[in-house]
């Protein structure tokens, strides 16, 4: 595993920490970026997939309409053993959804943890 992986790892195993010792009710915002060029598909899945087993739901904010049109549909193909559960802001059941993408800075799924990608700006009221 290569430096930029590890320290993402650190930095999203601190931040989980940080949630945990703040409690279920706060919401815990981060930026995901990768400075070796590694693609935002080969590190978000294992992110949303340690969010999910802690229990907690997660929003994904983006500022690509295409890009997370693109996660969207990795997400269910990146594993040939199973998938991640989640949808975008445009279905009708989007307060339902574990993980959800979103252009906006709302909070529809009562999201504990937000990644914000893309650029994403950190919303004023987290």
């Amino acid at each position: 595993m290569n430096t930029i992986r590890k320290s993402l790892f650190a930095c999203v195993a601190s931040l989980l920490a940080a949630t945990a010792a703040f409690g279920g009710d706060q919401l815990l915002s981060g930026a995901v970026t990768s400075r070796s060029g590694q693609k935002l598909e080969g590190v978000l899945p294992a992110l949303l997939e340690k969010s999910l087993e802690r229990g907690w739901k997660v929003v994904v904010q983006g500022s690509s309409e295409e890009h997370i049109e693109a996660l969207d549909a990795h997400l269910w193909t990146y594993r040939d053993d199973g998938f991640l559960p989640h949808g975008t802001w445009r279905e009708p059941e989007a307060a339902q959804q574990p993980v959800l993408f979103t252009l906006s800075e709302s909070n529809p799924n009562g999201a504990t943890v937000r990644f914000l990608i893309d650029g994403a700006p950190m919303p004023a009221d987290p």
